[in-house]
């Protein structure tokens, strides 16, 4: 069974709780790279991206409609 892996955006990966918790996970690789988006799960199944909000960033990204620019840049 291949390790699945989570590329990490570089700017997210400065956040060392956050990569020292996705380590923990034995079947699981982290590497960190510049992405898009803050986080791209690949495993045997697919591709999964993940944009991690505060709840005051995702208020405003709604407020000043840059949500939706986000979103298509994850479809």
């Amino acid at each position: 069974m291949e390790r699945s892996r989570v590329y990490v955006d570089s700017r997210e990966g400065r956040n060392k709780k956050l990569i020292e918790e996705l380590r923990k996970f034995e079947d699981l690789e982290v590497l960190i790279r510049a992405l898009p988006t803050d986080m791209l799960l690949s495993g045997e199944r697919g591709v999964v991206l993940i944009e991690r909000k505060t709840i005051s960033d995702f208020i405003s990204s709604v407020e000043d409609r840059r949500i939706w620019s986000q979103v298509k840049a994850l479809k």
